[in-house]
């Protein structure tokens, strides 16, 4: 996409950045997400690089689509995998060269970085962010993932 700026989020990106993960996991999972939840933990991240990193993509100044890096650390490889998370483009920019955008940076850095892999999990139903993922040489894993759900009270 023409015009296109990639570049990491700031703490003005926050309310946006929920407002995204909020309507990703609707659409994804159709799961409502709290509107106070999702900003502090958009905010959390933007606060401490520690919990990741958001890259966000511009046009015209205006926000169109982001996704979160969080990194693991592999003892049997003795490097960091990068996860990708919160990957959301606005409905009317989909198609157009943004998730293929922000990969590319993230993939830049990761290089930079000595990564040795870029990981992803989506919701098996989610046929249109497969195809892109395979489209951006993705491939299915070997790993079965598997959750355990710990209710925390705040």
């Amino acid at each position: 996409m023409k015009g296109l700026n990639i570049r990491k989020a700031q703490i003005a990106d926050a309310r946006l950045l929920a407002k995204f993960n909020i309507a990703n996991a609707l659409e994804s999972e159709t799961l409502t997400l709290d509107v106070i939840r999702a900003e502090e933990g958009v905010m959390a991240v933007l606060l401490d690089t520690n919990k990741g990193v958001y890259y966000v993509a511009e046009s015209e100044g205006e926000l169109v689509g982001a996704l979160m890096i969080t990194q693991e650390w592999s003892d049997w490889r003795a490097c960091w995998k990068w996860w990708l998370q919160s990957v959301y483009v606005l409905p009317e920019f989909r198609g157009q060269g943004v998730f293929d955008a922000l990969l590319l940076e993230v993939e830049t850095d990761a290089q930079q970085a000595g990564v040795l892999q870029l990981a992803l999990y989506m919701d098996q139903q989610n046929k249109r962010a497969e195809k892109a993922y395979i489209k951006n040489a993705f491939v299915s894993s070997h790993y079965l993932m598997l959750e355990k759900e710990l209710f925390i009270k705040k």
